[in-house]
C-alpha cells in the first residue's frame, strides 16, 4: 500500500475509535487489512486478521442484542473494550506499514535482525531486536518482561534495552513495553532509572489522547502519584525538558556571544604563559578573572566564562554546536544503537586503542557529560599517536590540581539520577535533531514539554510549592504559556502579590491582554499603593482605548509619584486622547516645570496643534528645533510651518525630516498618519499631492 492512502486510513481509523464511532473505525481497519500484510513468521500474520474479524462479529452481535431490546448493564464497557481492540489491530497495520517503506530506517533495522544467523549478542543486536520489534504479544510480553528485570543483567544492557523499549514504543504503540519503562522507573538502578522515567513520560505526552483506553495504566499512575521518589523523579525530569526547550536559544548565544570572547581568553592566555604550564594555579587565575581592559574594569572575557560556567551548571547542553559538526563526520552515529550504548573504552569502534583513550577518564570524571558528548571528544583524538595520548593523559591529570575554589564552579551537586536525567535528555534531543535516518514526525521535542498540560500528569504537580517553583523557574526563561499553566495550580486564596503580577505579566506577553488586566487588578486589590501595577494597568488601558480607565490608575499612581515627568506625560496623552486639551496642557506644564526641553516640550507642542494654538505650536517647534531634532520632529514642527501658513518653511522641515530619514524622496503615504489633522485644518488632497512633490523636487 501506498504511504498517503495508508495514512489516510490509518488516520480515519483512529480518529473514529477517538471519537467512539466503532463502525467508521471498522470499516478503515478493512480497507487497511485488505492491502498489507504481515511477516509470514509473526504472530500477526494469522492473529490480526482473526482479530479484526472476531472484532467485527461481536459488535454486530452488540448491535443485534441492542436492536432486540435486551437490556446488558456490561454493554458500555464491552464497547469500550471493542475500541481499545480496535485500537491494537490499527498499531499493528502500522507496524506491517513501517517494513513497506523500504528505505525507512525501521524497516532496514527489522530486515537485518531478522536476516541473523543466530539470536542477538552485543548490545548494538539487541538494541535493535527490540527497538525494530512488532507490539508484543501476551506470551512475548511476559517474557520480555523477566528478561528485562533479570538481576544478571549488567546495568548497561538496561540502560540500551531501555531505550530501544522507547524508541520502539515511539514508533509504534505498544502498552505492554510501556508498562515495564513505568515499573523500571520505580525500582530500577539510578542510571536504568533514568531512562525508563524519561521514555516513559515522553510516551504518555506522545499518546496522551489514548490513555483513556488502557484504564489499567490509569490506575498505575494513580498509584505512582503516593511514590514520593517517583513524583520527585518526574520533577526532575521536567526541569530538564524545559532546559531542552532552550537548547537551541542557548547554542545560539555560545556560538555567537560565549565563545568568540572564550577564544580570545585562548590566546590572551598563550601570551601570558608563554608555553608555561607549570605555575596552574596562577594560570587559571589569569585565565578568569583577567585584568586585559585599559580602563581598568572587569573583562568581557570573565563574564562570558562565567555565564558559560553558569549555563553548564543549569543543565544546558553547551557543547550541542561542536557534537553536531563531529558527528555529521563519524558513520558511528549512522546507527542509532550508537547512540544509546553507554560509553565504554572497550566499544568495537576504537579497536585496540581503547586503552589510550582512557587518559580521558579525569576529564570525564572532573566534568562529567552524557555518552555521545564522551564518544565525540575521543573522536577527536583519533588523529594523535600513542605517545601523545600518553602526553594528553599526563597533562590532563596534571590539571586535575586546579585550585579548589574553582572546582567549586564547575561541582553541579546534582545527586545520580538528577544527572543521569540530564544526561540521557541530552543524548535523545542530539539523537532527534542530528540523528541521519531521523522521523521528523516522532521527534517527542516538537511536543508539549510542559507536564502539567496534561490531564493524566497534572496531578503529580498539584502541591502548591512544587507549582510555584516550576511557574517560576519558567517564568525566569520566559516560557509564559509554560508558566501560566503552573500559576493556575495555586489557589486563587493562596495566590500573592508577586503571582498575580507574574500572571498579569505572562499573559501579557504571551498576548492576552484582558486577561494580564484581570490578574493585575486581582494583585492591585492585594496592594493598591503598587506603583509598578498602576503602571501597567495604565499602560495596558491605554493600548486598549480605554483612556478614562487608564486615567483612573494614572491618577492614583501620581499621588504617590507626584513629580514622576513621565507619567505626566502619559496623563496629558490620555487628556489629549480624551479631546480635553486644557486638562492635557496643565499636567504638560507641570511635567515641562520639573523637566525643561524634556519630552514635556514635543507634547506641549504637538497638544497645542491639536488645541488650534498654532502660533503657540509654533513658538514651541522652533525651540525644538534648536535641541537636536528627530526626524518626527522635523515632521511635526512641518505640520506647524503649514498651518501657520509658512509653506516654504514647511517645505524646508519636510526635506529635514525626509534626509534625517535616509529618503531618497517622499512616497505618496507619507503624510497619511497625520492626514486627518492637516484635514481638519482645511488642508485639501490637491495641497497634500503639492507638497509632496515639493519636497521630492527640493530632495532631487
Amino acid at each position: 500500500m501506498d504511504a498517503k492512502t495508508f495514512q489516510v486510513l490509518y488516520e480515519d481509523a483512529v480518529k473514529a475509535i477517538k471519537r467512539e464511532q466503532l463502525s467508521d473505525a471498522l470499516s478503515a481497519l478493512k480497507g487497511l487489512a485488505a492491502n498489507l500484510q504481515f511477516p509470514a513468521d509473526s504472530w500477526q500474520a494469522v492473529m490480526i486478521p482473526n482479530a479484526l474479524q472476531q472484532l467485527t462479529d461481536n459488535y454486530r452481535m452488540l448491535l443485534h442484542y441492542w436492536e432486540k431490546g435486551v437490556d446488558d448493564p456490561a454493554r458500555k464497557a464491552m464497547y469500550q473494550q471493542f475500541l481499545r481492540q480496535a485500537l491494537e489491530i490499527a498499531d499493528n497495520y502500522y507496524f506491517a506499514q513501517l517494513l513497506e517503506e523500504n528505505f525507512s530506517y525501521f524497516a532496514s533495522v527489522w530486515k537485518r535482525t531478522h536476516e541473523r544467523a543466530s539470536a542477538a549478542s552485543g548490545l548494538s543486536e539487541k538494541f535493535e531486536a527490540t527497538f525494530a520489534s512488532a507490539p508484543w504479544g501476551k506470551e512475548e510480553a511476559q517474557m520480555q518482561h523477566l528478561r528485562f528485570a533479570d538481576a544478571t543483567n549488567s546495568i548497561e544492557e538496561q540502560q540500551t534495552m531501555a531505550a530501544a523499549l522507547f524508541l520502539s514504543t515511539l514508533e509504534v504503540f505498544d502498552l505492554n513495553k510501556l508498562q515495564i519503562l513505568l515499573e523500571g522507573a520505580v525500582s530500577a538502578p539510578p542510571k536504568v532509572r533514568a531512562r525508563c522515567i524519561v521514555g516513559a513520560l515522553l510516551l504518555l505526552i506522545k499518546y496522551a489522547g489514548r490513555l483513556r483506553f488502557y484504564p489499567e495504566l490509569e490506575a498505575q499512575l494513580t498509584l505512582l502519584q503516593d511514590d514520593a521518589a517517583f513524583v520527585d523523579a518526574l520533577h526532575k525530569v521536567q526541569a530538564q525538558l524545559f532546559l531542552s526547550i532552550q537548547t537551541q536559544q542557548d547554542n545560539k548565544k555560545m556560538r555567537e556571544d560565549i565563545m568568540p570572547e572564550l577564544l580570545k581568553a585562548a590566546h590572551k592566555l598563550k601570551d601570558l604563559t608563554k608555553g608555561d604550564l607549570s605555575n596552574l594555579a596562577e594560570i587559571n587565575e589569569a585565565h578568569l578573572n583577567p585584568e586585559w581592559d585599559a580602563d581598568g574594569e572587569k573583562s568581557k572575557i570573565s563574564k562570558k566564562m562565567h555565564e558559560f560556567l553558569e549555563m553548564q551548571q543549569r543543565g544546558s547542553d553547551t557543547f550541542y554546536s561542536t557534537f553536531a559538526q563531529i558527528s555529521r563526520q563519524q558513520a558511528f552515529f549512522n546507527d542509532a544503537a550508537n547512540w544509546f550504548m553507554p560509553f565504554s573504552y572497550s566499544n568495537p569502534i576504537f579497536g585496540s586503542r581503547g586503552e589510550a583513550y582512557s587518559s580521558m577518564d579525569t576529564v570525564f570524571n572532573n566534568r562529567p557529560v552524557c555518552d555521545t558528548e564522551k564518544y565525540c571528544m575521543v573522536f577527536m583524538l583519533q588523529s594523535l599517536t600513542d605517545e601523545q595520548l600518553q602526553n594528553l593523559g599526563n597533562g590532563v591529570r596534571k590539571m586535575s590540581d586546579i585550585p579548589e575554589e574553582l572546582m567549586d564552579t564547575f561541582d553541579s551537586g546534582e545527586e545520580e539520577l538528577q544527572q543521569q536525567i540530564r544526561f540521557y535528555l541530552q543524548d535523545l534531543y542530539r539523537f532527534f535533531h542530528l540523528f541521519r535516518f531521523r522521523n521528523e514526525h516522532n521527534n517527542p521535542f516538537k511536543l508539549d514539554l510542559s507536564l502539567i498540560s496534561y490531564p493524566h500528569l497534572r496531578p503529580f504537580f498539584s502541591s502548591a510549592p512544587i507549582a510555584l517553583q516550576f511557574a517560576n523557574s519558567c517564568f525566569r526563561e520566559e516560557l509564559w504559556k509554560e508558566a501560566l499553566s503552573f500559576f493556575m495550580v495555586i489557589p486563587p486564596e493562596q495566590r500573592t502579590v508577586s503571582v498575580w503580577e507574574k500572571m498579569g505579566y505572562a499573559e501579557e506577553l504571551w498576548g492576552f491582554v484582558s486577561e494580564a488586566v484581570e490578574y493585575y487588578e486581582e494583585a492591585l486589590r492585594l496592594h493598591p499603593d503598587s506603583e509598578w501595577t498602576l503602571r501597567q494597568l495604565g499602560r495596558l488601558n491605554v493600548a486598549a482605548g480605554n483612556y478614562e480607565k487608564a486615567l483612573e490608575f494614572y491618577e492614583r499612581l501620581e499621588a504617590l509619584c507626584p513629580e514622576d515627568t513621565d507619567l505626566l506625560l502619559r496623563i496629558g496623552e490620555c487628556y489629549m486622547s480624551l479631546r480635553q486639551p486644557k486638562l492635557a496642557f496643565s499636567v504638560l506644564y507641570k511635567a515641562d516645570y520639573l523637566q525643561p526641553e524634556g519630552k514635556a516640550l514635543r507634547a506641549l507642542a504637538w497638544c497645542s496643534l491639536l488645541s488650534g494654538n498654532t502660533e503657540q505650536a509654533e513658538t514651541y517647534y522652533s525651540k525644538i528645533l534648536t535641541l537636536n531634532p528627530s526626524a518626527s520632529d522635523y515632521f511635526n514642527a512641518g505640520h506647524s510651518a503649514w498651518l501657520n501658513h509658512d509653506i516654504a518653511e514647511a517645505v524646508r522641515r519636510y526635506q529635514a525630516c525626509a534626509e534625517s530619514s535616509k529618503l531618497d524622496f517622499v512616497a505618496p503615504d507619507f503624510f497619511d498618519n497625520d492626514a486627518w489633522l492637516l484635514k481638519e485644518y482645511g488642508v485639501t488632497r490637491n495641497e497634500l499631492l503639492l507638497m509632496r512633490d515639493a519636497i521630492n523636487n527640493k530632495l532631487n
